[in-house]
């Protein structure tokens, strides 16, 4: 599902609606898209927690998860500046994997659509057979390919 259908899906529901009237201050932070499993994240700056939606056949919620802080503060996901479709970015990525990465054979991905550096950006994780992670970051209004990068799973253990 698109971006901007998982969100049209999303604010139709009732769940959805009842949920916004009570939570005012929180802001959209991230789309995950991945077939059959999109989930859409709320972010509330003043208590630091996070409200996800499966956007599913039945919408459901999972309220005031922890948030992993990076070195960056999490930022309003801007959907006026998602120009390109989910596919556009995913045939971006293969090129991608293509002329750089493709000696690996590529076992999953997953996708988060969310403002980075405020630019709204498809961020692209790949899990290879060779336990190496594979990101791409493709910017979500014209394409462009922000940046790639490979790591072992083995250096996140560390």
């Amino acid at each position: 599902m698109e971006p901007h259908e998982v969100i049209i899906t999303l604010e139709a529901s009732d769940e959805f609606k009842e949920w916004l009237t009570q939570h005012k201050d929180h802001f959209l932070a991230h789309i995950f898209l991945q077939e059959g499993n999109e989930q859409v994240g709320f972010y509330n700056p003043r208590t630091e927690k996070m409200t996800t939606f499966i956007v599913a056949d039945k919408i459901s919620s999972i309220a005031d998860q922890e948030v992993l802080k990076g070195d960056t503060e999490l930022q309003a996901l801007e959907l006026s500046q998602v120009q390109i479709t989910l596919h556009d970015a995913l045939e971006k990525a293969q090129e991608v994997l293509e002329e750089e990465y493709s000696k690996e054979i590529i076992l999953r991905n997953l996708v988060v659509l969310q403002q980075l550096d405020d630019i709204a950006t498809y961020n692209i994780t790949y899990f290879s057979q060779s336990f190496k992670t594979i990101n791409v970051r493709i910017r979500a209004d014209t394409g462009e390919i922000l940046s790639h990068s490979a790591a072992s799973l083995a250096d996140f253990v560390k």
